[in-house]
């Protein structure tokens, strides 16, 4: 396969999450890695009022959440239409226009194993591991021809839902097996 390599800084600009004050009545999701952990995204996450630093720095479809705080280095490509900011648990990567990355297999090659344990060599910080903006910038990246990414991110996404599948599938007959159990004791 015909792939081409090119650093980050290359085909996305990197900002940072900003600092907002979390108030009931906001109109703006603020996302926290507390939000994707529960699966949720935007649906779920704290509210901020719509101040010029936040209008400033409202996400676009198709920006990638890359947490670059604590352990897990999640990266999530931002695909709702709910008005919606990332906290400074986050930098947020913006796609430059006229490139032959698709957002979502930028995102899908952040979230590998490899990729992962890269940032955790290099993390910094002695009580919250910390990954700094240059190590993103100078990650190089491999990329395939529009076709080959599309189809690495529809194979992966069905991973993902097959996973999910099979998950509730267990839950469901992790249930039913002990509601038998207690129906014998009864």
């Amino acid at each position: 396969m015909n792939c081409t390599t090119k650093k980050i800084s290359n085909i996305a600009s990197i900002v940072s999450g900003v600092y907002a004050s979390v108030v009931p009545d906001g109109d703006v999701a603020y996302l926290q890695m507390g939000d994707f952990l529960k699966g949720y995204g935007a649906c779920a996450a704290s509210k901020v009022h719509a101040t010029g630093k936040v209008q400033a720095n409202l996400l676009e479809k198709g920006n990638i959440l890359f947490a670059c705080k604590g352990s897990r280095y999640l990266a999530v490509t931002y695909n709702e239409d709910v008005p919606a900011v990332a906290s400074t648990v986050f930098f947020v990567l913006k796609v430059k226009k006229n490139n032959s990355i698709n957002p979502e297999y930028l995102c899908w090659y952040l979230n590998q194993p490899t990729i992962k344990t890269f940032f955790r060599s290099i993390d910094q910080g002695t009580g919250v591991p910390v990954i700094k903006k240059m190590y993103i910038e100078n990650l190089e990246i491999p990329i395939p021809d529009g076709d080959t990414q599309r189809k690495i991110v529809e194979l992966s996404n069905l991973s993902d839902r097959e996973f999910q599948l099979r998950s509730a599938i267990a839950e469901k007959k992790h249930l039913l097996l002990n509601q038998k159990l207690m129906n014998l004791i009864e």
